[in-house]
């Protein structure tokens, strides 16, 4: 079985890791968080200017696409006799 170097590196870390925290002996006292005070202030001053923009329109012409939906029984465009006459055997 042939093991990886970043295996055998993750292992040995994880064992060297697993050791030292072994032999540590942590005595920990409760604490508290400071007391701080809070007063107003001000913003501070700001002068920002926005990039330049050119604004205008553009009328561009979009044709109409008409639809030929043809009536139930009517062949359509491209149909072969073929499909024509599995669809009266089947009746779809």
């Amino acid at each position: 079985m042939k093991i990886s170097t970043p295996t055998t590196l993750l292992a040995a870390a994880l064992a060297v890791s697993a050791f030292s925290l072994a032999g540590c002996d942590v005595d920990a006292e409760s604490g508290a968080l400071p007391e701080v005070s809070v007063e107003g202030g001000e913003m501070p001053e700001l002068d920002v200017e926005g990039p330049d923009l050119e604004t205008g329109t553009t009328t561009i012409e979009v044709p109409t696409v008409g639809l030929d939906i043809p009536e139930e029984g009517d062949t359509m465009a491209g149909e072969s006799e073929a499909a024509q006459e599995v669809e009266e055997e089947t009746g779809m």
